[in-house]
């Protein structure tokens, strides 16, 4: 079996599309033998000037996002399943994008995704300040497109659930599985206590999506109740000098592909002790399975996907999407006072990373759909 690996933009074996995620695919694809071939980006001149648009009419609050235009989706569809019939692929697997309009003799089609674009609505930044037109097209055409693949796959339970049932979907045709960590702390083993002097480290790269205020409010709380914390953050900086606190590190993006940031990242992990990261919109949350790789516990919020990567009390502590800065000190007081409690979650965490959250066992997992899916044929 042949599988035609492809992604809406960029190609899916680069670093950069899609957080690393099409490219850690492919590579484990790689790794386990697994016959595929990566397919070049769609109709890229099109994606281009979709994405022009869409800025445009963003700014005028009319936004109209390509990726639910029907005629664009249909044209990208045909390039893709031509360079897959040219590849003598037996089947195509979308990661994070819909094809659409199904013809006869095509060949089928398994997406892995993190959320509906229903989901995405007014939450993710690429979904904000939607024209009418967009919103309406968005449950009809994802909709058509969901129910012409072969195979659905989500990475969490939420995504999955709204999948089966806004769109009434076979269920022997959907599938939660969910993505690996993008970093592995080698050889990473459990750690016993949290240090004298308490490090947290948050990584995102949307200040207030991804609660980096919030952390930065948990870092002041705990130093207000004596607690000689330093936070460390990666990925954005502060939108100003309000934000900058001695007992703050901003690192600002780490490029994957530098090895000077990709060493300073690991380092970042290593030295932590605990992973804080108060989203407040995550579809699945991979840098919550990297902190697990490297026996990190994380205190995050039970929101999205989060709940699929962090099991509540036994890798870490979930709270409320709109928890306080107070609450996350709590518990980490509670850590500090309570040693075996903080090994307990460092050694969940990194046994939670083992057993469910590596790119080997998802991708053996999505090898077996697409089996099932390319024998349809």
């Amino acid at each position: 079996m042949r599988i035609a690996i492809c992604t809406a933009e960029g190609r899916a074996d680069d670093i950069l599309t899609w957080s690393g995620i099409p490219a850690n695919v492919v590579r484990t694809m790689r790794d386990l033998d697994a016959d595929c071939v990566v397919l070049d980006e769609p109709s890229p001149l099109l994606v281009r000037s979709g994405k022009v648009v869409a800025a445009a009419s963003k700014r005028a609050r009319l936004k109209v996002n390509w990726e639910v235009e029907p005629w664009l989706v249909r044209r990208m569809t045909r390039e893709m399943q031509a360079q897959a019939r040219r590849a003598n692929a037996d089947v195509l697997l979308l990661l994070g994008w819909h094809t659409l309009g199904v013809e006869d003799g095509d060949i089928p089609a398994v997406i892995w995704t993190d959320a509906t674009y229903a989901q995405r609505m007014d939450k993710a930044p690429h979904w904000q300040r939607l024209s009418e037109r967009t919103r309406r097209q968005v449950e009809p055409i994802e909709g058509t497109s969901l129910r012409e693949m072969a195979a659905v796959i989500m990475s969490s339970t939420v995504a999955y659930e709204d999948a089966l049932s806004r769109y009434r979907l076979t269920p022997s045709r959907v599938h939660r599985i969910g993505f690996g960590a993008n970093r592995v702390g080698a050889e990473a083993q459990p750690k016993l206590r949290i240090g004298a002097l308490p490090r947290l480290l948050a990584v995102g790269v949307e200040w207030e999506r991804k609660g980096m205020d919030r952390c930065v409010l948990i870092a002041d709380e705990l130093r207000r109740r004596g607690v000689p914390v330093h936070l460390d953050v990666v990925g954005v900086r502060p939108p100003d000098s309000s934000w900058q606190r001695d007992h703050v590190t901003y690192h600002g993006f780490l490029n994957k592909d530098s090895a000077e940031d990709s060493a300073r990242l690991d380092s970042l992990y290593r030295a932590a002790d605990l992973f804080v990261l108060p989203t407040r919109n995550e579809p699945f949350g991979i840098v919550f399975a990297e902190a697990a790789a490297y026996a990190l516990p994380s205190l995050g919020s039970a929101v999205d996907g989060v709940p699929d990567v962090v099991r509540q009390g036994h890798s870490g502590i979930l709270l409320p999407v709109d928890a306080s800065a107070a609450q996350y000190a709590d518990e980490v007081a509670n850590l500090l006072a309570f040693s075996d409690r903080y090994a307990g979650l460092s050694h969940g965490a990194v046994t939670h990373f083992r057993t469910s959250l590596t790119w080997d066992s998802a991708v053996r997992s999505v090898h077996e759909v697409c089996e099932i899916a390319a024998k349809q044929q």
